[in-house]
């Protein structure tokens, strides 16, 4: 009988692979590239590992691929670590502390292949597993991809349970087929959420469109510390706006105007929000997503 999440898994990571394409023009000229690249490699390193997890019936044998799942299962943190670092002008550099985080995580697998030592991945890493899996979730939960980043949480919940601490969860199969295919349909209907909602917000001021497009794709680590900036400036230099997480909104006096608003915003202030932007973005970008 043909197991029916073989068709699923495939169709999921085709979708993924849909909806990473369709994100790239909203992460072009942005800082953001490189952890769309590394979310590249991540997918190609799952559908590497399908492949194999399918035809292998033997328990043993599929015992044998354990160290190269986990290595794989991890790949999905690094586009999460790459945006953590997603600030002119250090962003280059930042990919390679990327590039040593996956290999520090990783390292209980290269022993165990390289070596031929017993593979086990210890309850700390365990630990620093759950630390990631709910740095990300928080950071987007409360942008426009909310339900697509809780879906996404759930499938790196599913691949990676067997590497949680023994002390919370129960020791289970290292790998389990359909339980790794369910996580591929659940990263698959996280590209449907993010594909859906990858569009710019309309109907608003040009301002306020760049604002939450920064906001959704960059989330809350970084579009908190930009408000903070922002506001910062605002009180030193008396401007009457100040910039919260739904957007721009007029103070004092200005806020008792019907018209007030990111349409009173003053010229110093759309320069310094422009101005800080260009940290993350491109210029280019600013004018492409403003005009959208």
């Amino acid at each position: 009988m043909t197991n029916p999440y073989v068709g699923l898994s495939a169709a999921s990571l085709g979708i993924a692979a849909v909806a990473l394409a369709a994100l790239f023009r909203h992460v072009r000229g942005t800082t953001l590239l490189a952890a769309w690249s590394w979310a590249v490699v991540a997918l190609l390193g799952l559908i590497a590992m399908a492949i194999p997890t399918q035809w292998y019936t033997n328990g043993e044998a599929l015992l044998q691929l354990a160290p190269l799942h986990y290595a794989v299962a991890i790949g999905v943190f690094c586009p999460c670590i790459a945006l953590f670092g997603a600030k002119r002008p250090q962003h280059r550099a930042w990919q390679w502390i990327v590039l040593s985080f996956w290999a520090v995580m990783a390292m209980p697998a290269g022993e165990a292949l390289l070596f031929n030592r017993g593979f086990d991945v210890g309850n700390v890493r365990g630990y620093f597993i759950l630390i990631l899996i709910a740095a990300g979730l928080m950071n987007h939960l409360a942008t426009r991809f909310g339900i697509a980043v809780l879906l996404f949480t759930a499938g790196q919940i599913v691949l990676l349970r067997p590497y949680f601490p023994e002390a919370l969860f129960e020791p289970t199969d290292i790998i389990d087929r359909n339980w790794d295919k369910f996580g591929i349909v659940l990263f698959g209907a996280a590209g449907i959420w993010l594909w859906l909602l990858s569009r710019p917000a309309r109907r608003r001021p040009p301002l306020q469109r760049l604002w939450l497009d920064f906001r959704n794709l960059y989330g809350a680590a970084w579009s908190i510390r930009l408000e903070q900036r922002f506001n910062a400036t605002a009180e030193q230099a008396a401007w009457p706006v100040r910039l919260g997480w739904r957007g721009f909104s007029a103070t004092g006096a200005e806020a008792e105007r019907p018209a007030a608003g990111v349409d009173r915003l003053p010229p110093a202030a759309q320069q310094e929000f422009r101005s800080l932007l260009r940290r993350f973005v491109s210029p280019a970008w600013i004018e492409r997503r403003g005009a959208e």
